[in-house]
């Protein structure tokens, strides 16, 4: 499965924070904790609970996932709460343009793609919102492990995670260069 480098992902975030702290921490919260477009838009104050020591996001996922609740990175948690300093916890993370309702998906795409264009990410299917959570389980999976990373995307079963294992005939190829070195 195709999906962003560390480094493409944090130029990307980089380009994004230059444009807009909400653009910023759109792309990071989708990328950190794995969200979708829609997750990330439809997101509320209410959903971070700042009453522990840490602030936890919690995530009723869409398309059948679990609901997960996650502690925020350090970085993230400095950011959300500067940016939920003062609003209503009834209120959507990131409005729209009229009372009452959340950016959209199609606007969160469109600016994604345009961070990515200018960071110099150019192909149409790596330019999308949804290649934050791609991005996040090929980071992630081999590191903690399949089973984390199910727990940590809100997978029913290890199947939907094991989409991320799929490697392309290039990526399996540069693998398999790297693992013969010395052979």
């Amino acid at each position: 499965m195709e999906h962003l480098s560390h480094d493409q992902m944090t130029a990307l975030l980089k380009t994004a924070r230059s444009h807009s702290e909400r653009d910023y921490l759109m792309g990071l919260l989708a990328y950190r904790h794995g969200l979708r477009a829609t997750e990330v838009c439809r997101l509320k104050v209410s959903q971070f609970d700042c009453t522990s020591g840490e602030v936890l996001l919690d995530v009723q996922r869409l398309k059948g996932s679990l609901r997960t609740v996650q502690p925020l990175f350090p970085e993230e948690r400095e950011a959300v709460l500067r940016w939920i300093s003062g609003k209503q916890p009834s209120e959507y993370l990131f409005p729209g343009k009229k009372p009452g309702t959340h950016l959209t998906r199609q606007m969160f795409f469109l600016l994604f793609r345009s961070y990515c264009k200018e960071t110099g990410i150019i192909p149409a299917h790596l330019s999308h919102p949804h290649v934050a959570k791609h991005s996040l389980a090929m980071h992630v999976i081999q590191r903690a492990g399949i089973e984390n990373t199910r727990t940590y995307l809100g997978h029913k079963n290890l199947q939907s995670t094991a989409h991320y294992l799929k490697a392309d005939d290039a990526t399996a190829s540069r693998a398999v260069a790297a693992a013969m070195v010395g052979l």
